[in-house]
């Protein structure tokens, strides 16, 4: 790896956050204000996703998290931890953040929620990994302290969010890296730009439950999510079908008709299967990503991605026999 190149990547790059395809099942990463959202008590949540596995040392993303509804207080908190690798140099990003959310009844159908999130970010790489210019030209040692250590750099950065929730619909907005933290591994001069998201949601009942708060065994609906940050902008817009246990859903990503530096804004088409056995708490999702950009499918050889739910609990009076399949509780 030239050393121009890794200076560019380890300074200035990686500005751009981990994403997920299947957004809806890490709700605590995409918006504070999902935190204690939905009908359940305790949520817990898990995700893996493995980007480009053919491409050696792409990207790996995993995340944990859980959120608790404070109902006496109309509020909720919630925790998640990520780390995301990438790279011949193992560049490593870790993230701990706290979300605060409170919530303000609308009407009886529709909720406000606003939320803030807290993140303490670490980054770190291995540069014996690197192969540095000055080797490839001199096939000999580099003049850089290349097996030195190198120290993590850590920083805080925080983040807010609003949601309108419903049974049938949901719609946000959240910015993170509000205080533009510094993020260069080698230097100053490279803040990390801000991320604005916007991300919603609609379902349509074919069947309508016989209790109203329950979910319908039959529908179909769609999501979008729209994420900007410095000069990068990207949309994921799908359409679901769910049939008792069983949902399926496509995803297109990117932007039609939009070009970035000569190259079409269009990524891939992802298509998920989810499993949730009803009144369990339990669900589970596997999504594939097929690239249709300049680098082709047989380069990448798309991403694979596996999440995981539970919930506990019930705010109501009595437990449901099902939850909420939109909404706070993102079951989508």
């Amino acid at each position: 790896m030239y050393l121009f190149f890794v200076l560019g990547i380890v300074s200035k790059g990686f500005g751009q956050d981990a994403e997920f395809t299947q957004f809806n099942s890490v709700p605590q990463y995409i918006n504070p204000a999902f935190a204690g959202a939905g009908s359940s008590i305790h949520r817990f949540a898990a995700a893996y996703r493995n980007q480009w596995p053919g491409v050696e040392r792409a990207f790996s993303s995993y995340l944990a998290s859980y959120d608790g509804s404070l109902q006496k207080y109309n509020a909720g908190a919630g925790l998640y931890f990520l780390q995301d690798q990438a790279g011949s140099s193992y560049l490593t990003n870790t993230q701990v953040g706290l979300n605060l959310s409170y919530a303000f009844d609308i009407n009886l159908k529709f909720k406000l929620r606003a939320g803030l999130q807290s993140c303490f970010n670490q980054k770190k790489y291995q540069v014996n990994r690197l192969i540095f210019n000055d080797q490839l030209i001199t096939n000999s040692p580099t003049s850089l302290d290349a097996n030195g250590p190198t120290a993590p750099l850590q920083f805080f950065d925080v983040g807010s969010g609003l949601l309108l929730d419903s049974k049938l619909m949901w719609v946000g907005v959240s910015a993170r890296h509000l205080n533009r933290p510094e993020q260069g591994l080698l230097g100053t001069g490279a803040t990390l730009p801000m991320l604005i998201s916007v991300h919603g949601g609609y379902r349509y009942e074919i069947v309508k439950p016989e209790n109203a708060a329950d979910v319908s065994p039959h529908s179909v609906g769609g999501l979008l999510h729209y994420r900007h940050q410095g000069v990068n902008d990207q949309l994921d817009i799908g359409v679901a079908y769910f049939f008792k246990m069983i949902n399926f859903t496509v995803w297109y990503r990117g932007i039609p008709f939009k070009t970035y530096t000569g190259y079409k804004n269009s990524e891939s088409i992802a298509f998920l299967l989810g499993f949730e056995p009803i009144g369990k708490g339990f669900r589970v999702g596997y999504s594939y990503d097929f690239t249709i950009s300049s680098l082709g499918s047989k380069t990448t050889a798309g991403a694979h991605e596996l999440t995981l739910g539970y919930e506990i609990g019930s705010k109501g009076p009595a437990k449901r026999k099902s939850r909420k399949a939109i909404g706070g509780s993102m079951k989508f």
